[in-house]
């Protein structure tokens, strides 16, 4: 089993991600459900435990390979394996383990479970999302659909899957944190596709003097973030981002990772029948990312910069509690 740990990962899993999920368990004692790809280690579910209450998990058998019976199950043996122990000892209320990628549990409604397929469930308001994903954004997943036909998703196409589902199960007031993880990772092809559609948008970068290479890693933040946007709005939830991390994963592969603090606010709270926007996109695409700083023990601005960005708040929870999304939709609940 690959070992996916480096100081940056431990830092953003012990420190950053965990004190965002406190925040959202002790403020407003919601029940953490847990839903993502914890990795047979289940790392993240060990160190966020005492918060979780429920886990909904996927493993797949052979990544990248699409899946297949004839395929070794140690990896979901142990993830069961974990995940039984915890709830032995009741330090979690229960879960689900489903056999296969995200994209084909969710899209076929079935898992691959060699015992009998376990069917897709989706009853319950999940509050935490942890979409820890090993590839690049644009980079499709093939499966097997019922017909027998090979199908391949992108990773925009499972988010907006996975917020249908959590839209039927939404009630006013309800609250959740999404957790998306990425390489940085933009082909030429892709990088001047995205540039002749929002060729406006991009200029603050495109016309910095930065090498090629750093221009590509803040126009592909630019492209993950707008999307992401685009998928939480359409379902009538309001965002959140928290500044997006650039970080180092194994062999100095260049990630990054997004938080995002999202909520259905009360009907009340309408402004001629709609939930006011009150974190711009600009807000969001143009501030500068953070990055663990030298020690590990905090967050520091990255570095090299492009110039006229805005400057992140590396306080990252006070600007949240201060700002107006929190005023306007947060803290009258």
């Amino acid at each position: 089993m690959p070992d996916f740990n480096t100081p940056h990962k431990v830092f953003l899993r012990e420190r950053f991600d965990k004190s965002l999920i406190h925040f959202l368990k002790k403020n407003f004692g919601v029940k953490i459900i847990y839903y993502g790809l914890p990795s047979p280690e289940a790392a993240d579910i060990y160190c966020w435990k005492e918060y979780i209450d429920y886990v909904v998990a996927f493993q797949c058998r052979n990544y990248p390979e699409p899946s297949s019976p004839d395929q070794s199950t140690e990896d979901i043996d142990a993830l069961y394996q974990k995940l039984s122990e915890l709830e032995a000892s009741g330090e979690i209320e229960g879960f689900d383990l489903y056999d296969g990628y995200m994209e084909e549990v969710l899209f076929r409604g079935i898992d691959n479970s060699a015992s009998g397929s376990i069917k897709y469930r989706h009853d319950e308001f999940v509050t935490l999302f942890n979409l820890d994903f090993c590839n690049k954004i644009t980079s499709p997943q093939k499966y097997t659909d019922l017909e027998g036909h090979t199908v391949s998703k992108y990773k925009f196409e499972l988010i907006d899957k996975i917020l249908e589902y959590q839209d039927t199960v939404t009630k006013e007031g309800d609250k959740f944190v999404l957790f998306l993880t990425l390489k940085c990772s933009f082909s030429d092809d892709e990088l001047n596709t995205y540039k002749g559609t929002h060729l406006k948008e991009l200029q603050l970068y495109l016309s910095s003097q930065q090498k090629k290479s750093i221009k590509k890693r803040y126009i592909l933040k630019h492209f993950v973030e707008s999307h992401l946007a685009e998928k939480i709005r359409s379902k009538n939830y309001v965002y959140y981002f928290m500044p997006t991390v650039f970080y180092n994963g194994i062999n100095d592969i260049e990630m990054m990772h997004l938080a995002i603090f999202c909520i259905r606010p009360k009907d009340n709270t309408k402004e001629a029948g709609v939930f006011l926007e009150t974190q711009s996109l600009d807000e969001v695409t143009y501030q500068l990312p953070i990055t663990p700083n030298d020690g590990c023990d905090g967050v520091k601005q990255f570095e090299p910069a492009i110039p006229d960005l805005h400057i992140p708040v590396l306080d990252g929870l006070s600007a949240f509690v201060n700002s107006s999304t929190f005023k306007k939709y947060w803290k009258t609940e």
